[in-house]
Parts: C-alpha cells; structure tokens; sequence
C-alpha cells in the first residue's frame, strides 16, 4: 500500500508540474490563428535541429551553426560541411558554437572543442587555428562560445573558459585577455557568453561573471562602475546576450534575473522580468538571446517561447503548439537575426529553424482549434454575416457562431431535438438579416429560421410535402432580401425545389419551380445564386441550367406575370455562359454584372449585345471553380476559388490583372466554399472554406517588393559537377567567378541557380539565355533551376540567368557569367597565322630558290657564251685565216687528173666546209658527183639512172657564196 501510495504522489506531483507547464499557454485562447512561422529542420535537409548561430553572407546565402556541420542555405537546398579526418581543409570539428563574417568576406566559425576555424567561400577551404602550450600567440581555449569581427584584420573571440581573445588575422596571431585572481575582475570572467560594440569605442563582454568593459584605443579593462552607473548586479550575475539599438541602449540578457535595458548616453536602466499572472510581461527570465530588426521591433528569445516587445513595454508571446504547425518550431530560442529581405530567422535547440514574415499578407485566420472554447465549433464554413455590433455571424458543419472579436467570445447556437426553440439544423448555409431585424438562416435539411435577435426565439419554415405553400425543399443554399421597394420578399434557393419566395409581411411562399413541359419556367430546380436586377429583375444561378433572368410584369387583371429568359452554354457560341452552373452572381460598383462559374471561370455580361466574355485559367486565374466575389474600395475584385484567393483588376487583362494567393500566404486552405463570402461597412473582408475563414482589409495587403539577389551556385561538364582547384577548370567558386574558359571538347555544360527570396521561394521565377548563342529568355520554375547548353562553337558568350521573388518582382540585372569556348587548335588565331607564315615564307623560299637558279643559270649561260663567243672568235680567226690564204692563193693549184677538179692537199677547203658547216643552218648531204659517179660506175648510165643534185662544192661555188655573203 505504501509503495502504491507513493507511486501515486509521484504521478499527482508530475500531473501538476505538467499542468502549471501548460498553464500560460492555455491561459492565452485565442479565437484567432495567424500564418506566422515557417519551419527549416532536419526534414528539409537542415544537418541537425540545434542551431546555435545565424548569419547571411553578402551574396545572400544564409549560414546556420549547429551541432553537428556547417549549414549553407539557398533557398531550396542545404549545403553541408563536416570535418573530414582526411582533408586537412576540411571543417575542424562538427560541434559549432558561433559563426561571424568579416569585412574581407571569409567565414568564422568557432567550434567547441577544436578551436577557431576560417572558411575562404572562393577557394573553398578551411584554416584552422588551435591553442598550443608551445605559443603564448595561440587562441586561449578550443571552446569558443562567441565571435566579432571589428575591422578588416581585427576578430574578437570569447571562449569558455580561456577568457578574451584579440586575434590579428593577417599575423594569424592572438592577444588574450583572462581573469587574474589578484585583479578586481570576479570569478567566472574568463566564461566569455557575449561580445558587443558600443558607438563610443568601448567593447562589452558579457561573462558568468559579470559585464566587463575594455577600451578599445588602449586595450584595458576598465572598471564599469567607475564610468557608468550600471546596475550592481549586472556586475555579478550571468551574462547570456548582449545587443546595442542604434539608440545607444544595450540590451542585456541574464541567465535566470530577466532583460535589462540600459543606456549609454543617460545611464538609465529599465529590467524586465516575468510576472506572474501577467500573460503580457516576459515569457522567462531565462534569456536566450536579442536581436531588433530593421522596423525595431525587439525579439526576445528565452527558454520559454520568442517574445515580441510592443510600444507599451509589454511582449507579445510566441510559443510552440502541437496543433499548429505553423507555431514556433521549438521554445527554447538560440539566436536571431533578420536577413536583406526582411524576414526574422530563430533558431531553436531541438527545432530547427523558424522563419517570421513581418511583411506576410494579413490574412486572419479563424478556424476550430481542439481544446479552445472560444475557437470556431467547426472548421468549415458555409456563410459569414456580420452585424451592427461588429459580431459574426459564422454558419458551419456543425452549428451557428456568434463570434465576438472584440471580447473574445464566440456563442454556438446548436440544434436541440428537445427544445422547439433551437436552430432546426447544425448545418447553416446562409444567413441574412431583413428589414426587420430578424434574422433568417438557411440550413441544408432543416429549412429556413427566423431569428428574433430580442427575444431569442426561432420561427421555422420547413418542407410539407402535403403543402403545396410551404418550402419546396429543407435543403437550402442561398437566402437573398430582394432590395427592390416594391417587393418586400426573401429569395430562397433550394437543393432539388426550384426557387421560393417568401413574403415578409404574410410569410406566404411562392414557388418558381422547373416544367419540362414549359420553356418559359425555371431552368433547373437546383439553384445556387440569386442577384436583383436593376430593372426590378431577378437573376437565378442554376446548377446544370445555366442562368435564368426573371421578370416580373402584371397583366390587364393585375395579376403577376413572370417572364423568364434563359441563358445556357453553347459549345459552339464563345460569346455564351462558359458553363450551365452559375454559382455566383455579382455586380460592382460600375454596374459590371459578372457570372461565377463551377469550373469554367468567370463571365462578364455585355446587356446590350447579350453575350458573355469568359476569363478563366488561361488567362490568369488560379482556378476556374467560383465560390465568391467580393470588391474591394480600389476596385479590384476578390475571387474565391477551389485553389486560393484571387485579387483581379476587371481593368486589365493578361497576367498582370491577377494576383493570386495561397495557403502559404496565410488563407485557412487553398479550398472554399461557395456562397462563403462577405463584405463589412468597414471594408472588411471576409472568405470562408474547409479549415476555417480569412478576414483582411485589402489596403493591407502589400506586394512583396523585395529584389532578391540572383547567384550561380554551381557549374557541370557532361552533368558532372567541377570542384574548385588548383588542377581544376575553376580556380574559384563559380560564385564568385565572372569569367570561364572551356576546351571545345566540353561540349554539354550547365548551370545551377537561386534567388536569395526565402519567403515562400517556391514561388520565385526564373529566366536565362546564352547572350551570343541563344538571345531569347528561357523562362522556368523553382521546381528546376538548371541551364543546360550543348555544341557552343568556339567563341565568346554571356549566360544571364535573372529572377523574381513570389510576388512577381524581378531582378532584371540578375547574375552574368562570361563564357568562353576555346577553339581546337587548328582554329586558333596563332594556329592560323602559323599557316599564313609557314606559306609566306615557303613562298618566299621558292622564290628565292627560283631567283638563286636563274641566276646560276644565267651566269652559266653567259660563261657559255662567252667560252662559245671565244671559240667563235677563234674559229672565226683561223677561217679568216684559212680565208686570206686563200684569197692570197699564188702558184699552182693541185687539179685531179681525173674529174680536173682542185685538189685540198693542205686542208684548206676542208677548213672552210668545216666552218660553214659549223656556222650555217644548211644540212650537208655526201654524193658523188655525176662525172665520177659514170666514172666508177659506168652501169649507171646504161640504166639511165640520173641523179638528183649534185653537193660537190667546189672552189667557184665557195666563192660565189662568200660573195653574196
């Protein structure tokens, strides 16, 4: 017994601690939820789900410290860098504490337990630098637990338990600072938690110590009392964070003792703590961490939920919800910081990351919450009324809400079998309210409820299938008070009974009701909206008969006539309804009557032609199922539809008259519900669907203007990714590269993108080209942010990638990237005039040699010549010769006994044959010479043979010839 009773208190004592634990976050029921935080954890690729630092780089990658890795995001995707035992340009250690860029660019990390390390983001390589016994320059401590850059040498370094260190980051040398039992400084100092600079010059250290304050000009501690006239405890108690506003007030935070705000310029100090009872003063006394963003807006992060400082002095919490994820990721906050865009970056130990949207749309959502009694009955909504008092009126699945904004209340009227006196039925489809001030609320099964708002009492109208004059139908989806003077009647539009009309004076009921047999009665007896004319007609929206146009004559009798002229869709008329099932009717404030379809978009109605102009998705819509339309004060119209909510200027046309909305923005879903939609005096907006309604004013509703920078993140051959080297094409991070060179041989390159948009990126726009190969914008998605080119031809280009955030504003500059294609080397410049050298000078050569032979051959020639010239002249002198002896001939000349011919004894006329033989162009033929011929051959004659010519040359010739010559 003892032990059970034991084992009892033990559960009644964990009972009430776990009850106390929930009771601040109980005790702050809301009727409303807003769309705050979007979450980054291990899920979307996040190393580990405690993260101690945040930062963004000047390309704007946003760099997260964790536990285990380095985290670099883009956007889409996580980057993670672990110390690899086998790089020695790896990560030192997986465990990081604190994360710091400087001026320079590079990367600070601090680990706990492997010392300081440094990341160059262009060669991408880590330095490491760790405390060794053997160097009083070493870093102090391999813990480190803050970091400040301070100029572009100069890196302060807080570690847990070397005290301070001033390193020289060009040297790579250390100055520590560290607590001396003998000095004033107190125990604990050497724990540094938090640096911080001040606007006079002075640094803050925030130690488990204390405050301690060094002058930066000289590099001594001073005593804080004996300057300024700061608490006294916040000389001894600990330290957690440290922030300085641009108001010269620091901000401390304590571990346990609440926020202190002090200032420099007056001394002032105000504390903040928790108190008690008050859901408005801080959520801890733990805090965790500062940061006041650019609208300065304090963030207070504790151990206990983000708090947010209002104009008052007072906080607004923020906490986790199992049921919402869309809360804050996790209570315990570690740092924060704001990124260029604006958006507030939390990290959470054991949650990841949560992202807050200060410029998020305005989207109020109100919706069921499980355990919260002033939450909506039910999460879906069929029909939103408001009243004189500001009080909704909310129809759902499950009972009517009366909901007051202001008091925080919300009253439920739900059926009751048992009580006459109660709604009909929990399923409430429409609600209006009449002249009279009653209320009439339509329900799907339960007919039609007069609500007395004075008395508190219901009148109900039900269907009698034995009574042609009551309802036609009990199942109801639209009411309408017809605000013609001369009708003083409710519209009411059925299920499966055509249309009603109630007389508000007598409650008598009029049925409008299908014929088959009749062209001129209603087109379909399933109505969905009804719209009064301003000529005193009457429009009614069917489901499947398109729209009918009722009006409303009197014949000679003066009894009612109703004409009705039916509109239906023609698959070969464009100009026709685009669909038979007409779920909204509305006209807006230029007297435009528009027609909202089940599937087939809009209709803009021309009464003067009598034809319909469809818009639908091709044109900009997100959906062609119409559930409402609503007009704001600028004239734009707000679409309902069956994927989010659209705002559309009737104006224009083409995309820029759409802009569309989603469950990301803040809507309670992507999906409402028809005839779910309301419009207060105030401007106030209202739209209801499966998870609750939004309400907004439209003026609120801002544009993201945000021109998110566009970044190359990385570059592929043959879809291979190339890494940074020294052997590598990229001799940096393609990042930070404005130019590569590539062999012609590379023939399939690529390229990865980003936009550094992070609030709902998966809406940002993308567009690239070649500049030089292909000039016109490829246009993509976030889904795939990849370029990919093949068979560029030697030359010079430019790829240009360029990006819009999620409302559509583009960076048209976006990010550039020369490339350059190198030709083979027989298509080289150099190789080319090789070629015309080579030809050049083989030109030149042969020449040369051409000019070298002729003059070779020229001179022997002219030797020739010249030896012939000689010989000639030789010859010429011994024929002179032979000649004048011949002309000087005396004596006897030897004649032949024979032929009587003169005899050459001395060679004479063989010298002289033998020169014009040499010098004449005759040919010489050898015969005898008749005489001798019949001398020798006396047979000659017998046979009359005669000879030709004769070729004896004889001396009266030679002289005869020398003669003419």
């Amino acid at each position: 017994m003892r032990m059970q009773s034991a084992k009892m208190k033990t559960i009644f004592i964990v009972l009430i601690i776990y009850f106390i634990h929930l009771a601040p976050v109980q005790g702050q029921t809301n009727i409303q939820t807003h769309k705050r935080f979007e979450r980054l954890s291990i899920e979307q690729g996040l190393s580990q789900s405690t993260v101690y630092s945040i930062i963004q780089d000047e390309k704007g990658f946003m760099w997260m410290a964790t536990q285990d890795g380095l985290n670099r995001f883009d956007g889409y995707e996580f980057l993670i860098f672990n110390h690899e035992a086998d790089n020695l340009h790896s990560l030192s250690h997986n465990d990081i504490r604190a994360i710091a860029i400087d001026k320079k660019g590079f990367l600070w990390i601090g680990t706990w337990g492997a010392g300081l390390d440094s990341y160059d983001p262009k060669t991408n390589r880590f330095s490491n630098f760790k405390h060794s016994i053997l160097s009083l320059n070493s870093l102090s401590d391999n813990k480190i637990s803050c970091l400040l850059p301070i100029d572009s040498t100069h890196l302060w370094v807080g570690t847990r338990g070397g005290g301070l260190n001033l390193m020289d980051t060009q040297k790579k040398t250390f100055k520590s600072f560290l607590n001396k039992p003998e000095e004033w400084l107190q125990k604990g100092n050497n724990e540094v938690t938090a640096i911080a600079l001040d606007s006079r010059g002075n640094l803050w250290v925030g130690t488990f110590g204390g405050l301690v304050l060094i002058h930066l000009a000289t590099l001594e501690i001073e005593p804080v009392r004996l300057r300024y006239n700061i608490p006294p405890e916040l000389l001894h108690t600990d330290i957690a964070c440290l922030f300085f506003d641009n108001e010269e007030n620091m901000w401390v935070g304590t571990n346990g003792d609440g926020l202190y705000r002090f200032s420099i310029k007056t001394g002032a100090y105000t504390r903040y703590s928790q108190q008690p009872g008050d859901n408005r003063s801080l959520s801890d006394n733990h805090i965790t961490a500062i940061f006041k963003d650019k609208k300065g807006n304090l963030w207070v992060g504790t151990e206990s939920g983000l708090n947010l400082k209002d104009s008052q002095d007072k906080f607004i919490h923020f906490k986790h919800s199992l049921n919402n994820t869309n809360s804050l990721s996790h209570n315990r906050i570690l740092s924060i910081t704001e990124d260029i865009s604006g958006l507030i970056w939390i990290g959470t130990d054991g949650g990841g990351i949560s992202i807050y949207n200060t410029q998020s749309p305005p989207f109020n959502h109100y919706t069921h919450q499980k355990g919260n009694p002033v939450s909506l009955s039910n999460p879906y909504i069929w029909s939103i009324y408001e009243d004189e008092k500001g009080i909704l009126w909310i129809g759902t699945d499950y009972g009517l809400n009366l909901l007051d904004r202001k008091r925080q209340k919300n009253t439920v009227l739900l059926h009751d079998p048992k009580n006459s006196n109660t709604i009909s039925y929990n399923e409430v489809m429409s609600i209006c309210r009449d002249k009279y001030g009653y209320f009439w609320i339509a329900t799907w099964g339960g007919g039609l409820n007069r609500y007395d708002p004075i008395t508190k009492r219901f009148l109900h109208f039900k269907h009698d299938p034995n009574d042609p004059t009551s309802l036609s139908d009990s199942h109801i989806r639209v009411i309408y008070e017809d605000p013609s003077p001369s009708r003083d009647v409710l519209w009411i539009g059925t299920r499966r009974g055509g249309l009603n009309r109630l007389d508000l004076k007598t409650y008598k009921i009029t049925r409008f009701q299908h014929d088959p047999l009749d062209l001129s009665s209603l087109s379909n007896n399933s109505v969905l909206s009804i719209l009064a004319g301003d000529d005193g007609s009457l429009w009614v929206g069917t489901w499947g008969g398109g729209l009918d146009k009722l009006t409303f004559q009197q014949d000679a009798l003066g009894q009612e006539v109703v004409n009705i002229a039916h509109y239906k869709h023609n698959p070969n008329d464009t100009t026709s309804i685009s669909s038979n099932s007409a779920s909204i009717l509305f006209k807006d404030s230029k007297g435009r009557f528009w027609v909202g379809t089940h599937g087939a978009g809009i209709n803009l109605f021309d009464p003067i032609e009598n034809h319909f102009t469809n818009i639908s998705m091709k044109d900009g819509l997100p959906n062609n199922v119409i559930y409402g339309i609503l007009e704001d004060g600028q004239g734009f119209l707000w679409l309902s539809t069956n994927n989010g909510l659209c705002r559309f200027n009737p104006d224009l046309r083409g995309a820029e008259a759409f802009k569309n909305y989603d469950e990301s923005d803040g809507l309670q879903s992507n999906e409402f519900n028809n005839q779910a939609y309301f419009k207060s005096k105030s401007g106030e907006l209202f739209f209801g669907g499966i998870n609750g309604f939004n309400s907004f004013y439209p003026h609120q509703v801002k544009d993201n203007l945000f021109i998110p920078p566009v970044v190359i993140t990385e570059f592929y051959i043959f879809n291979n990714k190339i890494p940074v080297g020294k052997n590598s094409l990229l001799k940096e991070s393609i990042i930070y590269a404005d130019k590569i060179e590539l062999p012609y041989s590379q023939s399939v390159i690529s390229f990865d993108f980003t936009a550094m948009n992070f609030s709902q990126s998966d809406k940002n726009k993308f567009a690239y080209r070649m500049e030089g190969f292909h000039d016109q914008w490829i246009y993509t998605s976030a889904k795939r942010r990849v370029a990919t080119f093949t068979h560029l031809d030697p030359g010079e280009y430019v790829f240009h990638v360029k990006a819009s955030n999620d409302a559509g504003v583009w960076n048209e500059e976006g990010a550039r990237l020369k490339v350059v294609i190198l030709p083979p080397f027989w298509k080289t410049a150099w190789f080319r005039f090789l070629l015309i050298l080579s030809a050049i000078l083989t030109i030149y050569i042969v020449y040369k040699w051409k000019v070298r032979n002729l003059e070779e051959q020229k001179l022997k020639l002219e030797e020739g010549v010249h030896q012939r010239t000689l010989e000639l002249l030789k010859q010429k002198q011994k024929l002179e010769e032979a000649l004048e002896k011949v002309n000087t001939l005396s004596g006897l000349l030897p004649i032949c006994s024979s032929c009587k011919k003169i005899r050459d004894d001395k060679g004479y006329w063989q010298q002289i044959e033998f020169y014009i033989r040499d010098h004449s162009e005759a040919d010489f033929s050898h015969s005898l010479c008749p005489e001798c011929a019949e001398k020798l051959y006396p047979q000659i004659k017998k046979q009359n043979i005669v000879t030709k010519e004769d070729t004896t040359i004889g001396a009266p010739a030679l002289k005869k010839r020398k003669k003419s010559s």
